[in-house]
């Protein structure tokens, strides 16, 4: 009799830990598919797609999760008992909702809403799976197709083959897409990938990791994305300062110098840079941001008019234009200086302020927080194991990164950024957890 309960009990576990197993192969699948993902004959042939892979996967994940409420077992234990973690994810759900309730466009923000919810599925997804598990496969698998993007990427730039048709008319720069689309987007997943496997190279002493983590570096250099150059260069500074002091000096003074070298010595770089000091010398601020001035202002008095919760998530494409003129009537030098629409600031720090008020940008700023500490949650005791290494040597580099890169981008906003971001994130947040248990 006993025996026959005991067999019963183990079926029962078996049979319950079926979900989660499935969800920890879905967001590896996820991860790996989706900054890969296009529709050749689309009308957006990059993002548009990548998003929508993004939403399956959260649908997939919440069906993962509610069986398992089903089936008796709490999913959500283990990232329950670290409050802070916890404490981000509420914030960020509470933020949406209450941002999404007082919209001035509730259809664009559920649709928005939707796209939050499936990425903070697929945190708690990741969370959950990635406990017990070695951070040199699985950093590895998520930055496998940031690795692929970079080839591709680099052979776009030599002219080693076209992966796409185009129009005389388009630039070579803009033809530089990998998988992912434009030059700046190309850059902004490898500048993300680049920092984490940087951390993990360090962590791990693997030769083989620090030489991917260089291809990395070489593919952001041939997407010929400024942003992203400095995100990364600001990630590997955050990096060298968490080592020795000594260390951390010669290192920046190498990382500086390289960078200086970089901006004079490559061509396309030193004619964007020698631009941008001409514009500085006459003041010309568009040109000084890459002729995203009239988005910049608008997004500022798109705060001014709903600075508490923002006008809602996703409406700042919908609410654009109106607050393009009113700019353009207080700053008639940038009237028609572009004519194209923006659908996205180009600065994720606006863009929040903008969409999601106050609120929403002190919950950006207490998630950056929760990620951001955890380097120095570590304690010297645990930094033996390999979990506690990459954790020391990539939360903090990462947070920096981003915020760099969120100055004249939007990652938020990008599912082949957001992809490896989410799931790097909820890494980090186990693994600490984890290193301090």
């Amino acid at each position: 009799m006993t025996l026959s309960r005991a067999r019963s009990k183990s079926a029962g576990s078996s049979i319950i830990s079926l979900p989660a197993v499935a969800r920890w192969w879905t967001v590896v699948a996820f991860v790996l598919l989706v900054p890969l993902f296009i529709s050749a004959t689309g009308d957006d042939v990059f993002r548009a797609p990548k998003e929508l892979l993004v939403r399956a996967e959260g649908i997939i994940l919440a069906a993962l999760f509610v069986i398992d409420f089903i089936l008796g077992r709490n999913p959500f234990r283990a990232i329950l008992a670290d409050r802070l973690t916890s404490a981000a994810i509420v914030s960020v759900t509470a933020v949406a909702l209450l941002t999404t309730a007082f919209s001035t466009n509730r259809r664009v923000s559920l649709i928005a809403l939707g796209y939050t919810l499936s990425l903070l599925l697929v945190f708690c997804a990741v969370y959950e799976g990635a406990g017990g598990r070695r951070p040199s496969r699985v950093v590895l698998l998520a930055v496998a197709p940031a690795i692929v993007n970079t080839i591709l990427a680099v052979g776009q730039r030599l002219h080693w083959w076209a992966l796409f048709t185009w129009p005389d008319i388009v630039p070579p720069r803009e033809r530089i897409t990998g998988l992912i689309g434009n030059p700046n987007e190309v850059g902004a997943c490898l500048a993300i990938c680049a920092t984490a496997l940087i951390a993990l190279a360090i962590a791990t002493r693997k030769p083989l990791i620090a030489g991917l983590s260089g291809l990395l570096v070489i593919g952001i250099v041939a997407s010929d994305a400024i942003t992203s150059m400095l995100a990364i260069a600001a990630g590997v500074l955050a990096i060298v300062w968490l080592m020795p002091r000594r260390v951390a000096i010669s290192s920046s003074v190498v990382i500086l110098i390289a960078v200086v070298v970089a901006f004079s010595s490559l061509a396309p770089l030193r004619k964007r840079m020698t631009g941008f000091a001409q514009a500085a010398r006459v003041r010309d601020y568009d040109t000084l941001t890459s002729h995203r001035a009239i988005a910049f202002l608008a997004a500022l008095k798109m705060f001014g008019d709903h600075a508490i919760v923002g006008a809602g998530p996703g409406t700042f494409k919908f609410q654009f234009l109106p607050y393009r003129l009113r700019a353009e009537l207080e700053h008639p030098a940038l009237y028609q200086k572009i004519v194209s629409n923006f659908g996205e600031v180009h600065n994720d720090h606006l863009q929040i302020l903008a969409e999601e008020g106050l609120f929403g940008y002190c919950c950006l700023l207490f998630c950056l927080g929760v990620v951001g500490s955890r380097s120095f949650a570590i304690s010297g005791s645990a930094m033996s194991d390999e979990k506690a290494r990459f954790v020391y040597f990539a939360a903090f580099p990462l947070t920096v990164c981003w915020v760099v890169l969120a100055l004249a981008a939007f990652p938020l906003e990008l599912s082949s950024v957001m992809t490896p971001l989410v799931f790097l994130s909820a890494c980090i947040a186990r693994w600490s957890r984890d290193a301090r248990a």
